[in-house]
């Protein structure tokens, strides 16, 4: 029996964040580079397993037919010691990429070094300096955009278009690396290139995790430079629960071990050059220096230490022409380089007009390629989803544990006489608040509720369910009401907010936040379904937590009726919005190639579902054409109704009940 005042230990607020934090913090001390005793046989052992991971979360990428680039000309620019020449390719059709090729003066032929972008345009001077002091010691240095800056600007968010493009089945750091793979695929080509040491890659920030990518994928890659980006999970992105880049993650890597970190070491004994400001104030000098430790660990095991060096710059977190230099001495030093260096006159800064290749109106984006991918799946998919295809979307594991439900005292002297207060203790040690009443004059049965805000709410005599069934349940899940985690300090930031970061957690963990707050869900209709055993159960669902109201209504076989009030109508809707206002837990990966809501529905005719003011991406309620065009008129089991905001679900439901549902209407 677990105590009441220990379920109270923990402020609700807080508690979903702590138990995400400590199960990442079990899955990492659990690592192979974790162990004391790490031999070289187990080293190569856990090395070839993560290089499997990698590559199969690379599949799609790694296997893409590269077809034969063509290439037009955008133009170029001659500076002091460097000339720069302009292009435009496809990565894939309506892909295009603006290359900006940085040469040495001459004829070559020169080694080629990838320079991806960080979080800002490629004319900002932290991106396109690198690459001229790497032409002026003699390297061709290709520089490009990551999507969301520079040319690609235009519907490509990381935090929106990432999470909507691996609903439709891809990994979102396709579209980031893919430029990368295509630019050296164009390199090959040209006769003024030298192949014979491979290629080098450096870049900042983000373009520092797509170097520590590339150095793991692709056998061209012979050093690597990561600046300001190598730091492990334990610290901003963990601790403190910093939002992201959700293409840098895997789903499963933690579960698998694999910390954020550990691509540095994947990717020995390549020669490396870890490059950190000591004014970073996100990659700070003491993340770096604990990442540094575990990678030294594997070098030295590969017998490769002294491939493994760090420069820490007295700088914020950027790329200067310091360590620009430095990034130019190591790869000199490992790739083979010689001859003069053309340093004497100052770096600058050219103007973006210098660079732009002009695919900022013209090229496709993230959100292009998604929507026809919707489109493209809606054809493929077969028609009914078992409950053990959705429990495999949810990452929902079997759970036969019985379940207990604690009392609490009462905090009045008297009030409504048949209400109960309860939590529903989970097994990873959480409590779901519940409140039960009973309604005496109501029709037999219950129903169990879930909504965004308090539990009370929709339970009230004034404007809630109350009296609809005799028996009326009402709890918070994760995410939700009593258990609404507290924002971090870095929710400030505009990319910021915890419930990306919390999301992008537990998919590294191996969950993800809907399928958890699912099982939330079906521990509380299995708890209520218990007690009380008379009449029908149905579940009733509001908001953005009307999902696993629903998914748990389909996976309960004692259900028979499922309401959705004001829920998401369509996970297609939620993937092709440029700028949706539901939160990341709605956004599930790999849903579309499986099955859309209202197909979902329409697959269940052994229970009756109720959808009640359908919401679009943006949360506005469809009108009644586009509620007809996603859910149908001719489905018996799926009854669809519409309401003005200000009207009660109350009588609309009881009428449903009484298979009396009026017209719908706007």
């Amino acid at each position: 029996m677990i105590h009441p005042d220990h379920l109270r230990s923990i402020p609700p607020s807080f508690a979903w964040r702590e138990q995400v934090q400590n199960r990442m913090r079990a899955l990492l001390a659990a690592s192979p580079l974790a162990e004391t005793d790490l031999t070289v046989e187990r080293w190569r052992e856990v090395k070839e397993k993560w290089r499997r991971f990698v590559r199969k979360a690379a599949q799609a990428l790694i296997q893409r037919d590269r077809a034969p680039l063509v290439v037009r000309s955008a133009g170029g620019y001659s500076g002091p010691g460097f000339r720069v020449e302009n292009m435009v390719f496809e990565s894939f059709p309506g892909w295009q990429v603006g290359l900006n090729l940085f040469l040495p003066e001459g004829a070559g032929p020169f080694i080629p070094v990838l320079c991806p972008c960080g979080h800002g345009p490629k004319w900002a001077g932290e991106h396109q300096v690198p690459p001229q002091v790497l032409a002026r010691h003699g390297f061709a240095a290709a520089l490009f955009d990551m999507p969301m800056f520079g040319e690609k600007w235009r519907d490509n968010c990381h935090f929106t278009q990432g999470p909507q493009a691996e609903m439709a089945g891809h990994w979102s750091n396709e579209f980031f690396l893919l430029d990368a793979l295509r630019a050296a695929d164009y390199l090959e080509t040209r006769s003024d290139i030298a192949w014979a040491h491979g290629m080098g890659v450096t870049g900042v920030s983000g373009g520092g995790m797509a170097t520590l990518f590339l150095a793991a994928i692709d056998p061209r890659v012979r050093a690597f430079v990561p600046v300001c980006s190598i730091a492990p999970l334990n610290g901003h992105i963990m601790e403190g629960l910093y939002t992201g880049c959700p293409e840098n993650y895997m789903p499963g890597q933690v579960q698998a071990g694999l910390d954020l970190c550990d691509l540095l070491g994947l990717a020995a004994p390549l020669p490396c050059l870890a490059i950190s400001g000591r004014q970073d104030t996100l990659f700070t000098p003491e993340s770096i220096r604990r990442a540094m430790v575990r990678a030294r660990r594997v070098y030295a095991i590969e017998g490769a230490a002294d491939r493994l060096d760090e420069y820490v710059a007295d700088a914020p977190h950027t790329y200067t022409a310091d360590m620009a230099e430095r990034a130019a001495g190591w790869f000199r030093r490992w790739l083979g380089v010689s001859g003069d260096v053309r340093m004497a006159e100052p770096v600058v800064v050219l103007p973006e007009a210098t660079l732009d290749c002009g695919t900022g109106a013209t090229t496709d984006s993230m959100l292009d390629v998604v929507r026809r991918d919707v489109v493209r799946l809606r054809s493929r998919r077969k028609p009914a989803v078992s409950n053990a295809e959705l429990a495999g979307v949810l990452r929902l594991a079997p759970d036969e544990r019985p379940v207990e439900v604690v009392n609490l005292p009462s905090a009045s002297a008297w009030g409504y006489p048949g209400l109960r207060h309860r939590v529903v203790p989970t097994p990873d040690g959480l409590a779901l608040p519940l409140i039960e009443i009973t309604c005496p004059d109501a029709p037999v049965g219950a129903m169990v509720c879930f909504t965004e805000g308090e539990p009370l709410a929709p339970l009230r005599q004034d404007a809630g369910l109350y009296g609809l069934c005799r028996h009326m349940f009402s709890a918070s899940l994760r995410g939700f009401g009593a258990l609404t985690p507290a924002p971090t300090d870095y929710d400030i930031y505009s990319w910021c907010a915890v419930d990306r970061a919390l999301s992008d957690l537990l998919a590294m963990g191996g969950e993800t936040a809907l399928g958890v707050q699912t099982a939330d869900a079906c521990r509380v209709v299995r708890a209520a379904g218990t007690e009380q055993t008379d009449g029908l159960l149905t579940v009733y669902g509001r908001g953005e937590a009307a999902l696993p109201a629903l998914f748990a209504g389909i996976l309960h076989p004692r259900v028979t009726n499922v309401i959705v009030d004001r829920g998401l109508s369509s996970f297609g809707l939620l993937a092709t919005a440029p700028r949706p206002a539901w939160r990341r837990y709605c956004f599930l990966q790999n849903v579309l190639t499986r099955f859309d809501l209202p197909e979902l529905l329409a697959g269940r005719p052994e229970k009756r579902f109720l959808v009640l003011n359908p919401l679009d991406a943006m949360k506005r309620p469809l009108d009644e054409s586009a509620a007809l065009d996603l859910y149908g008129a001719d489905t018996p089991h799926v009854t669809v109704r519409l309401q003005a905001e200000d009207e009660a679900p109350a009588p609309l439901l009881r009428a449903w009940f009484n298979r009396e549902a009026p017209a719908a209407r706007r």
